[in-house]
């Protein structure tokens, strides 16, 4: 199945797509974005950097399905030792980022954060937080580190908060809703 997704820059990618995964099943691919470094004179690891943050933190908050950590137990045994980084896990994982990979309850927070409809999306977070000044050519220049991780890792940390708080209030009426329960 061919697709069209839109990269950070704006240009639009085609994309396979696994059989019986959506297009809002693959939150990001390395290879979305490789061109684009390319151009840009980019080692091919920037193509991934952006994602790097949200896919630790996933990492980091246990929020990777658990047949898909057995899958690679090696690889996430390697980096929760610190025998390797997260740049060298999330290459093992292809530099893909996938709905497959995620808890149910990940992917829920992802259908949000990712969402271009919804007012908290990852990507202006991730250029407000990282690159104020707008000082870089693209995301693709802003390099990962821990000070970057730290910066993003609390944004997300609040993001994802704030989801769970509006979670609960939709499942969950006021006390004083006359009508009881939906």
């Amino acid at each position: 199945m061919l697709n069209y997704r839109t990269n950070v820059d704006g240009t639009q990618t085609t994309a396979c797509i696994k059989e019986g995964l959506s297009v809002a099943d693959v939150y990001d691919k390395q290879k979305y974005h490789l061109e684009t470094t390319q151009e840009a004179g980019l080692p091919d690891e920037h193509a991934f950097y952006h994602m790097l943050y949200i896919f630790r933190w996933l990492v980091d908050n246990q929020m990777i399905d658990p047949e898909f950590r057995d899958d690679f137990a090696d690889e996430f045994n390697w980096y929760m030792s610190g025998e390797c980084s997260v740049i060298e896990l999330y290459e093992g994982m292809d530099g893909c980022l996938t709905g497959d990979m995620l808890t149910d309850e990940a992917n829920a927070f992802g259908d949000h954060y990712f969402s271009l409809e919804e007012g908290t999306n990852y990507l202006p977070d991730l250029e407000h937080a990282l690159d104020p000044g707008d000082h870089y050519a693209s995301l693709y220049h802003i390099r990962y580190n821990e000070e970057n991780y730290q910066t993003m890792k609390a944004i997300i940390d609040r993001r994802y908060s704030e989801w769970k708080l509006a979670q609960a209030q939709v499942k969950s009426p006021p006390k004083w809703w006359p009508f009881g329960k939906n």
